[in-house]
């Protein structure tokens, strides 16, 4: 399908929020989360479409603000103190307690400005709500910022690959930005819509990661993964409806997104080629197409993500145990936490490799060949790639490469010229695509934003 690129903008955002807001809301009431079982169970505050209107429009133009020629990074919440009295005494829902300003704030692009550098996005939310919810002015409709939430960066930590679980925030609506022209709106830490360089971004990355025809490519490791876990399991203590197709998957892929988040993270642009496990980093089907400047011997995470995957599926069955022993649960937990610990410096350490000039190769079992290489691909006849719309590569559209720079054009034409790996390249701005040529066609999957959660 070819189609002329329309630029999406607040008016746009605004149009489309209301609707994710209903249908996560009403997908978290289906799936019966605890709180929403309560019989007086109320949703959350949703801003009227003024006032919607209001705050994204702010947030978007405090985006291109800056502070100390800095951008200015902010999130706030659309919440009322009488919610979180209700939500913590009905619902026994918890969350840091708010710190009040002593007089009500006037919600606008100077005040966000102004309180920017004292609000740290990773670990702080500015509330805000309607001057009517306090008893001075029940008919004021207009918004005011009335206090602060710290709620810790253990959630920041969780979206940017840094631990594997965290408690998520409030079920609030929330709205943030970090960069010129970006916008997030999320809720329970869940990612509703982003906005960025005028186009959308609103499914997340487990769609992209478990479906075709991404899905394809990985899918032969996750089998070697899931059958070599059967194998070494713990001598046969886990039933293998316990393990099979959960932990080991959510291991490998989260480990995966992990390097992507922390690469981008740095803003400093970056690519990762990832090849079949049969290849080293001078055989030819890889030397004759990426020379590598930096090579490294045997390196991988594969063994790690084995025995956490063993690990996690033991303390389930433990816990599930009539006669829990909680001696060899706090054992298994232990060694568990220490290898999540060397994982996560794997993860680091790959997406350091990402600031040297050049792609970072790695075979599908995550073992890292190289980085600093070079693309070298004889220049073939590719005048256009199909970007993807959607997580299936169904629906497609045209864009010719010359409209992208030297990183994306040489990832372009060896995706083209073999079929047999696939690249993720790295934006400075920290958007990130995948790409991976299916028949004939160069696949792009444009800032597929590698997570459900978000700030």
């Amino acid at each position: 399908m070819n189609q002329t690129t329309i630029f999406k903008y607040p008016k746009d955002f605004i149009d489309s929020l209301k609707p994710c807001w209903v249908k996560f809301q009403n997908e978290s009431e289906l799936n019966n989360y605890s709180p929403y079982k309560h019989k007086k169970y109320q949703r959350p505050p949703f801003p009227n479409y003024d006032n919607l209107g209001k705050l994204v429009e702010t947030v978007f133009q405090v985006s291109f603000q800056q502070e100390e020629s800095r951008p200015v990074s902010i999130r706030i919440s659309y919440i009322d103190p009488h919610y979180l009295k209700y939500s913590e005494k009905i619902l026994h829902e918890t969350c840091p307690e708010p710190v009040y300003f002593g007089s009500r704030v006037p919600f606008n692009i100077t005040e966000l400005r102004r309180m920017a550098p004292a609000i740290d996005l990773r670990a702080a939310v500015l509330l805000v709500c309607e001057e009517s919810y306090f008893p001075n002015n029940p008919r004021d409709h207009s918004l005011i910022i009335w206090g602060i939430v710290h709620q810790g960066k253990e959630w920041w930590k969780l979206v940017s690959g840094r631990v594997s679980t965290a408690f998520c925030p409030p079920n609030w609506l929330t709205l943030s930005t970090s960069e010129p022209g970006e916008l997030s709106a999320s809720t329970r830490g869940k990612l509703l819509l982003r906005m960025m360089n005028g186009e959308f971004t609103q499914t997340a990355c487990n769609d992209y990661f478990l479906k075709k025809p991404l899905k394809d490519f990985f899918l032969s490791t996750i089998d070697k993964l899931n059958l070599e876990v059967e194998t070494d399991n713990a001598g046969g203590k886990i039933p293998e409806d316990i393990y099979k197709c959960l932990y080991p998957i959510a291991c490998y892929s989260s480990t995966l997104l992990s390097i992507l988040n922390l690469s981008a993270e740095k803003k400093h642009g970056g690519c990762f080629i990832i090849v079949d496990d049969d290849l080293s980093a001078d055989d030819p089907r890889l030397a004759n197409r990426i020379e590598m400047k930096y090579t490294l011997q045997s390196f991988s995470a594969w063994d790690i993500i084995k025995r956490i995957s063993i690990g996690a599926a033991l303390i389930s069955e433990l816990y599930d145990a009539d006669d829990q022993n909680s001696a060899e649960i706090l054992v298994t937990t232990n060694e568990i936490e220490s290898l999540i610990e060397k994982l996560q410096e794997f993860r680091e350490f790959v997406a350091m490799l990402s600031a040297v000039d050049g792609a970072v190769v790695l075979t599908k079992n995550l073992r890292v060949l190289g980085f600093g290489g070079e693309i070298i691909v004889s220049p073939q006849k590719l005048n256009s790639v199909k970007f993807a719309l959607g997580p299936d590569g169904e629906d497609l559209e045209n864009r010719p490469i010359k409209n992208f720079g030297t990183r994306h054009r040489s990832v372009f034409r060896l995706c083209s010229e073999y079929e047999n790996c696939i690249a993720f390249v790295i934006s400075q701005d920290g958007g990130i695509k995948a790409v991976r040529r299916i028949g004939k066609d160069v696949i792009v999957w444009p800032d597929i934003h590698l997570s459900e959660n978000a700030l």
